[in-house]
């Protein structure tokens, strides 16, 4: 990597390289079924990406809890049911971070009642949610957990780069009050452009290929059994898994041929980069 170094002037430029080169040593498709889809791509600022994510969790977060009647919600914890059908209030993991009493307005407060909500399923085994719920909660305490190893610091209200003013970790940051620049690492993007396209919904299929040939299909188990419920005819589940299915395999197709492209790219680019610091000792 030194050669890559001295050609791209800086450390961050070859750590976004081998960021890249990391990334081409597996490839890995999702299907996701959604609520609702938005025409357009969606806001474009890093902020509002920021953001979409928050309130989606935010929300899901306190529909899990209103979903089930052996949980509530209130302002300073979370009560639930124990075993004699009596309401126990279980104490805030971090009660420092459990923040305004009406609702978290930072990934901090969400984290902390992510975490809070977590200990209730542990210390209470006849609490049970569904494992497609359980699944996407520990997504949701995983991303606020990553926020918070960020360095990223903000200055709220900001509009540019070059606004002053008194930094706060993003972690703390509000985000129902001002909006605020920010511009993260690219590695740091592509993470929140993800996270945002995956939501609260479910991975109902995920294909991964390693470059060593490794092949690994999942299949959601509720998605591979439910048979039809709720009104819904039988065939038109299988109608529907069968184009689910059709569709996850094109997307397997076309993403292999872009991934075969982009490592050929790749290796081209570095062949050339080291002959040409070769060919630089040389002389």
């Amino acid at each position: 990597m030194g050669i890559l170094k001295n050609v791209f002037g800086s450390d961050d430029r070859e750590s976004v390289l081998s960021q890249l080169l990391d990334d081409l040593t597996n490839l890995e498709v999702n299907t996701v079924v959604k609520d609702g889809m938005l025409a357009s791509p969606g806001r474009k600022r890093y902020y509002d990406i920021v953001k979409d994510i928050f309130d989606k969790y935010r929300i899901k977060f306190e529909r899990i809890i209103l979903k089930y009647p052996k949980l509530d919600l209130k302002k300073d914890s979370i009560h639930y049911l124990d075993k004699t059908d009596k309401w126990q209030k279980m104490n805030p993991v971090k009660e420092e971070n459990w923040g305004p009493k009406e609702g978290a307005r930072s990934f901090e407060n969400l984290y902390a009642r992510l975490l809070t909500l977590e200990k209730v399923f542990q210390d209470n085994k006849h609490i049970h949610i569904s494992d497609r719920e359980y699944t996407v909660f520990r997504r949701m305490a995983s991303f606020c957990k990553y926020i918070k190893t960020l360095e990223d610091e903000i200055v709220p209200g900001s509009k540019t780069e070059e606004d002053k003013g008194d930094k706060i970790h993003i972690y703390k940051a509000s985000m129902t009050d001002k909006s605020f620049f920010y511009k993260p690492e690219p590695d740091v993007r592509l993470k929140l452009k993800r996270m945002r396209d995956l939501g609260t919904e479910s991975i109902v299929m995920q294909t991964r290929v390693g470059i060593d040939g490794d092949v690994i299909t999942r299949i959601e188990k509720d998605f591979a059994e439910n048979s039809g419920s709720n009104g819904v005819k039988k065939e038109d589940v299988l109608s529907a898994k069968e184009l689910i299915v059709q569709l996850h395999e094109q997307h397997i197709d076309i993403s292999l041929k872009y991934w075969k492209s982009m490592v050929f790219l790749v290796k081209d680019f570095i062949q050339s980069v080291v002959s040409s610091g070769t060919s630089n000792k040389a002389s």
